[in-house]
């Protein structure tokens, strides 16, 4: 499974530098690794089935968002989540 997909990006790579083009290596390795991630966990390539960076980016931006209530408990019941 990695041998394969460590081949078509290699691949990736060799026709855009005969096509003399710039490669954006941590877009393809990022790629990479989220393409193998779902194949390990899901059994099978998000090319296949669907997209799941969109959802991982929003569970990050909720994840990290502000919440007053985490330094002061007391508005905790306010829920004033910013």
């Amino acid at each position: 499974m990695r041998r394969e997909e460590l081949v078509r990006v290699v691949r990736r790579v060799r026709a855009a530098g005969a096509a003399c083009e710039a490669v954006d290596m941590s877009a393809e390795l990022g790629q990479l690794i989220g393409d193998l991630a779902c194949q390990m966990i899901l059994g099978y390539s998000t090319r296949d089935k669907f997209n799941l960076k969109p959802g991982i980016r929003e569970f990050l931006n909720l994840a990290e968002a502000f919440n007053l209530a985490d330094y002061m408990p007391l508005l905790g019941a306010l829920d004033l989540q910013l």
